[in-house]
């Protein structure tokens, strides 16, 4: 149990203090089914799991009981788990774990592996539940979709206090208690076991120590035709000769206590009228011995697979695949050249686009560097004439020094600066470009008012009027909050660039700018939407079609806007902003209407930028 300490977090004390809360409550429920429902709900919910399933381990077998948020069409309900093949649920049992285990899903070891990770579930933790004599009675497991870092250290004492109370306080409890009353009423427990088997997909038969059948479940009975009236106390119905004698010999290792994994075998099957053969079925099958209360080997369990259709249909596919390797040699050739043709445009695309950078970047750093060059040529000319003046022995050398050096040394910096500035951007475009950072849940209501708070200050936003309005009150997203920062602030100082330069034709004008945050429903996915409106200047086609080009800028005069200095425009940041609305899957169109001063007001008072932004919601 977690000790209330000044070390531990308020917030992570309260969490603890829910789940106990819960537990109380729950207790009141009559029917234990129900509470184990509710339990993997709001522990999924604690967590943050998108789904979640319990596993009761009784004599060396478990069976899934309880499920939460898992698909009707994933058949998980009812299925038998053998600990060597049940996943993160089986090491646990198998290896005795007292601690929680977390797998990620390039595991095999991922609980229901092979169902799983294919509709997306990245993560998976895992924790044991045990009796009163600490023998692990179940396993409790949550899985994550897009989780990818590792379980904190106050999500471990979380899952610790959740096995803890689930098990205490639920297994302990509630299940001991049906199993006393099983034990009262042993035909009862017989039907519902009956029950639970003959619901599971795979095949589940139980023999005597001899081979003769005492349960024969629904899918032995679909697979073969034989019903379980017509199996009871009957051998199985092996194809004859070396099949028959290969199971034998499996199972005379089972008798002696070992557990025997996958191998395949062939069952007779019901024989229609009319048919000319018999039809074989192949079961994928693996043998448990079973030992009773005293540890005496009582029977042997059969499970399996019925796994004939998947071999006639690799069957197929082999075929198929032969004549089409036969057939289209010809076109699997044109394929080859079709794809060296594609990595050559490729190629030929990143040499062009590498060549379109490294000639724009040479106009970026040529220009100040030439304006270097020419300042320190005029700087030597200089010295020259100074150097005259000390032969002559002038009174005002040191006055010509301040008056000759000073103005060519402030244009060496001003030109270094420049050079320096360009190669920050460009490093920051860099990184941005081949890095996908960290993004974690993210409210942009809050990234918003950040860059709102921080910019308000400065001269170039003082008669700007800057609006925000919403429709809802919560704007969740996955995302990077600093990266997310950048985007907005560059958006932001794009649209008050272009209205300080409206103003210079209408210096009437009300500066705005608006960002309205609503969110929309596409595709059955959910989206916020990011809108931000200004009556700038505007953009035309061209620029609106250019404007996330590297080194492609519209502020590269001076005089537009005192304070907004000409270093501050290398053209990078949309270009950055736009790689990062693509790590982010987040869409952006730029819609514009270009204010033209040859015009009459009426006919460009209209103009302005409208941005907007969708990401997917979390």
């Amino acid at each position: 149990m977690v000790k209330e300490s000044p070390n531990v977090d308020p917030a992570f004390l309260q969490q603890i203090k829910e789940i106990r809360q819960t537990l109380y409550l729950l207790l009141e429920i009559d029917r234990p089914e129900k509470v184990l429902e509710r339990f993997l709900e709001g522990y999924s919910s604690i967590l943050k799991a998108d789904a979640s399933t319990i596993v009761f381990w009784e004599s060396e077998l478990g069976f899934f009981n309880t499920l939460y948020n898992i698909p009707n069409d994933i058949p998980l309900k009812g299925m038998i788990l053998i600990p060597e093949q049940g996943g993160l649920d089986g090491r646990i049992f198998r290896e005795q774990h007292t601690k929680p285990v977390c797998l990620s899903n390039y595991s095999k070891n991922m609980d229901a592996y092979a169902i799983m990770k294919p509709i997306g579930y990245q993560y998976a933790y895992g924790i044991p539940l045990f009796s009163h004599n600490q023998t692990i009675i179940g396993t409790m497991c949550f899985y994550f979709k897009e989780r990818t870092k590792k379980i904190t250290q106050n999500e471990e004492i979380l899952l610790e206090e959740i096995g803890q109370q689930t098990s205490i306080a639920i297994l302990n409890a509630r299940l001991n208690q049906q199993l006393e009353d099983s034990k009262k009423d042993s035909e009862e427990s017989r039907n519902f076991l009956d029950l639970l088997l003959n619901s599971s997909p795979d095949i589940i038969i139980n023999t005597d120590l001899t081979g003769k059948i005492k349960f024969w479940n629904k899918a032995a009975e679909k697979s073969t035709g034989f019903p379980a009236n017509i199996m009871m106390n009957q051998k199985l119905p092996l194809v004859s000769d070396e099949n028959e004698e290969f199971f034998y010999s499996k199972f005379g290792e089972a008798r002696k206590g070992k557990t025997i994994f996958n191998f395949k075998i062939l069952l007779k099957t019901k024989k229609l009228k009319g048919a000319e053969s018999e039809i074989h079925r192949t079961i994928n099958m693996s043998l448990v011995p079973v030992r009773n209360q005293k540890e005496n080997l009582d029977s042997i369990l059969l499970t399996g697979q019925d796994i004939s259709e998947k071999q006639n249909l690799k069957k197929k596919v082999d075929e198929y695949n032969l004549a089409l390797n036969q057939k289209d040699l010809a076109l699997i050739q044109k394929d080859e050249l079709l794809l060296q043709t594609q990595e050559e445009l490729i190629i030929a695309e990143k040499l062009a686009t590498i060549g379109l950078i490294s000639d724009k970047l040479n106009h970026q750093i040529n220009n100040p560097l030439m304006g270097i060059i020419s300042a320190l040529s005029i700087h030597l000319d200089d010295i020259e004439e100074l150097e005259k003046l000390r032969i002559q022995g002038g009174n005002t050398i040191t006055e010509n020094i301040s008056h000759f050096l000073k103005p060519q040394v402030l244009d060496i910096i001003s030109e270094g600066e420049r050079i320096k500035f360009i190669l920050k951007e460009l490093r920051h475009f860099s990184e941005v470009a081949k890095e996908v950072h960290y993004r974690d849940n993210t409210e942009l209501f809050e990234v918003i008012n950040q860059v709102i708070n921080e910019l308000k200050d400065e001269p170039a936003y003082a008669d700007i009027k800057l609006k925000l309005s919403k429709k809802i009150n919560k704007a969740k997203i996955l995302g990077n909050f600093n990266q997310l920062k950048y985007v907005i602030r560059v958006m932001l100082e794009n649209s008050t660039r272009a209205i300080n330069l409206a103003k210079i034709y209408d210096p009437s004008r009300q500066p705005e700018i608006e960002i309205y945050i609503n969110k929309f429903i596409l595709n059955q996915k959910k989206y916020i939407r990011f809108e931000l409106s200004d009556n700038g200047i505007g953009l035309n086609t061209e620029q609106i079609s250019r404007i996330f080009e590297p080194f492609y800028t519209l502020w590269d005069n001076p005089n537009q806007n005192p304070n907004d200095p000409e270093e501050n425009h290398v053209g990078l940041s949309l270009a950055t902003a736009q790689i990062i609305l693509h790590n982010h899957h987040a869409y952006i169109n730029v819609e514009g209407k270009k204010l033209d001063p040859s015009q009459n007001e009426k006919d460009w008072k209209n103009s302005g930028t409208k941005i907007t932004i969708d990401f997917p919601e979390i």
